[in-house]
């Protein structure tokens, strides 16, 4: 699970304004990893249709992400 997102707020809907075809960078911070673990996949939640915004965009998963031991990725 997700410990906390940098400049954004957990617990609240909120809005970004003014970003019409321009990217987002959202860093989520999780908690440490066991060292022996080589890769991860990264799946959102998933909500139901009716709790979604109208403008929401698509989740997308990302799967066999490599995991650099000790180093913070960006």
């Amino acid at each position: 699970m997700v410990r906390y997102a940098e400049h954004f707020p957990m617990d609240t809907y909120f809005w970004v304004h003014n970003v019409t075809r321009k990217y987002v960078r959202m860093v989520s911070v999780y908690p440490p990893l066991p060292e022996d673990v080589t890769t991860v996949d990264l799946i959102p939640g998933i909500k139901p249709a009716e709790d979604q915004l109208s403008n929401s965009s698509p989740y997308q998963v990302y799967e066999g992400l490599k995991v650099q031991q000790g180093k913070v990725v960006y």
